[in-house]
């Protein structure tokens, strides 16, 4: 028996030099605590229940709308440099709205820590607090993401009998789709933790809101705007949540893979940089108060 434990240790040793190695490097909290809070996140979400039966319903019947507004639109008359028809919208359509449901309302996660007080606690943990509220709200996304995803297959077999995106485009639709899930977070998590300034900050994701939704391209993609709307919207990091994700997992789109993950990743870096920054302003203020 010791043997076997001696020989069961010698094996994780090596594990746990590796992972505290890479976690001190990256200045990021040892990989067991990360994932603790992954897995917190990955709990609470999933005892949701009846809320998310309620999403996934609202989720099918926003796209059933649509469906119907499509089928009643002369699509023909539309010029584009790719194919556009019902099937292919409605595809976009639940994919973007994969991603709206997925992320959800997650700057109330932050927003409700600062306001009731229970940040200091988590202030004056070893960790700093932004790893510890990431890894707590990627591990409440990735649950919802599973979930959402399931449903928008239903949707997509359901209104157009197939699914919604291309069979060979499931690769590339692993990578664009969590980093766009993944800049709406960190946009939520910044708005989360302007309540240290602000107190209410509904408002400030109203606004962020309904910049996605102009900016976002997500109920109508963005090539059907104007063409200095578009110009305009290229400009924010808004194209990168939705359109970018649901108009290349559908084919709607003259940009190539390489572009599309480019876009993406610079954006992400930017929206990472910014949100490290409004946490520690958030600290600093918190802790002077």
């Amino acid at each position: 028996m010791g043997t076997v434990m001696r020989r069961g240790l010698a094996a994780i040793q090596p594990w746990h030099l590796l992972s505290n190695s890479l976690s001190q490097g990256l200045g990021l909290a040892p990989w067991r605590v990360l994932a603790a809070a992954f897995s917190l996140g990955w709990r609470e979400e999933s005892k949701q229940g009846a809320m998310i039966i309620v999403r996934c319903v609202l989720l099918l019947a926003i796209c059933a709308i649509w469906y119907r507004i499509w089928l009643a639109t002369d699509l023909g008359a539309i010029a584009l440099p790719f194919a556009v028809n019902v099937k292919s919208l409605i595809s976009y359509l639940l994919i973007a709205q994969w991603v709206v449901f997925t992320v959800g309302h997650r700057y109330r996660d932050v927003a409700d820590v600062v306001q009731s007080g229970r940040v200091y606690s988590l202030l004056s943990r070893p960790i700093p607090y932004w790893q510890y509220s990431l890894a707590t709200i990627i591990g409440s996304v990735a649950w919802m993401m599973v979930v959402m995803g399931a449903t928008a297959v239903v949707g997509g077999l359901w209104l157009t009998g197939g699914m919604p995106f291309l069979g060979w485009q499931i690769p590339l639709l692993l990578l664009v789709l969590p980093m766009g899930v993944m800049a709406w977070m960190l946009m939520q998590m910044m708005i989360g933790m302007a309540a240290a300034w602000l107190g209410n900050v509904t408002p400030l994701f109203w606004i962020a809101q309904k910049m996605m939704f102009v900016f976002g391209g997500l109920m109508l993609p963005l090539f059907f705007y104007p063409g200095w709307w578009q110009k305009l919207a290229w400009l924010t990091p808004f194209p990168v949540v939705f359109h970018l994700a649901a108009a290349a997992a559908t084919g709607q789109t003259v940009l190539a893979w390489w572009q599309i993950l480019l876009i993406q990743l610079l954006w992400l870096l930017i929206l990472f940089r910014l949100m490290l920054w409004v946490y520690a302003a958030a600290e600093k203020r918190l802790m002077a108060l």
